[in-house]
């Protein structure tokens, strides 16, 4: 599985990693195998993904794409809702106005 992949490969000192599709077990590995992580760049399945992301405190760059078939008006509110310490954030996807309204409003990046 991902998980065991990246509990064998990824540790401490990874800084960077992209995945190409994680799940919410896949990001609570990373969460927990790679906790100095810097950039991550990932197409997110859920955004039950979110918190287990959003408590990585050494995030400094991230970059979130979709996975075609999630609301990703939800997952930008959360975003808003959870996100504290990245300084760079790249959507690659779309935001609707009302959802990049309230991202705006309550992140606290």
């Amino acid at each position: 599985s991902i998980e065991e992949i990246i509990s064998y490969l990824c540790n401490e000192s990874l800084l960077k990693l992209a995945l190409s599709y994680i799940t919410p077990k896949a990001a609570e590995t990373v969460k927990e195998s790679c906790p100095n992580i810097s950039s991550l760049c990932i197409q997110i399945c859920s955004d039950s993904v979110i918190p287990f992301i959003c408590e990585l405190r050494s995030l400094k760059v991230l970059n979130i794409g979709p996975d075609y078939g999630i609301d990703m008006s939800s997952l930008v509110k959360s975003l808003g809702n959870k996100l504290t310490s990245v300084e760079y954030l790249f959507f690659d996807f779309n935001v609707d106005l009302l959802s990049f309204i309230y991202f705006t409003n309550y992140c606290k990046a």
